[in-house]
């Protein structure tokens, strides 16, 4: 009782066949899994980054929303501005009193002190002096838009004014495994001044 070069074949071929389903399934999984890591990852630092920009507006007053041609110079101090259209800068005075803000700009930054911009790489960063700037997101997320919206500054009523934010990019460097975000948070002045 012996095997015929005809079964052996079918038997081989029905092996290969079976290995390379098993291998195909086990590459998916782990492309799968490297951009399921990668999200959680980009997610959990924008997070961070996010919430520490909350942070700081909710305890801020006097915001000015612009479209960064009128960002803070140190001769101007922020004067309350609405801004219901979206802009790409927000100035205003933190906790401390000190001038500060955000800003969505590609290329070198450039700007006053206490300024928190992107920086050539569309990655969030704080510059306490424009050559110095220590990042807040990891260099894998790419911000493509950031706008700020701003609502009942500039009025005297009773209403705490909130500010707005649209943050959209992608996190991961590799094509295959790159994920697109859309971020809305909403941020309500802790003590209206």
């Amino acid at each position: 009782m012996g095997f015929t070069l005809v079964e052996l074949i079918v038997s081989m071929a029905l092996f290969i066949i079976v290995v390379f389903i098993i291998t195909s399934a086990f590459l998916t999984l782990a492309t799968l899994s490297e951009k399921s890591s990668t999200t959680r990852i980009a997610m959990d630092n924008l997070s961070v980054a996010i919430e520490s920009m909350a942070r700081n507006i909710r305890t801020g007053y006097t915001y000015r929303c612009n479209n960064g041609s009128d960002f803070y110079t140190p001769s101007a101090p922020p004067i309350a501005q609405d801004c219901l259209g979206g802009g790409v800068s927000l100035s205003f005075y933190n906790q401390d009193g000190i001038i500060t803000g955000y800003l969505f700009r590609s290329g070198q930054p450039t700007g006053p002190n206490n300024v928190i911009l992107f920086n050539q790489n569309n990655v969030l960063c704080k510059s306490l002096t424009p050559e110095k700037c220590l990042l807040l997101t990891a260099p894998e997320i790419t911000i493509t838009n950031l706008k700020f919206y701003v609502m009942g500054a500039a009025t005297a009523d009773a209403n705490q004014p909130r500010v707005n934010i649209v943050v959209q990019g992608t996190a991961g460097t590799d094509p295959r495994t790159q994920s697109k975000f859309n971020i809305y948070t909403s941020v309500t002045q802790r003590a209206p001044k």
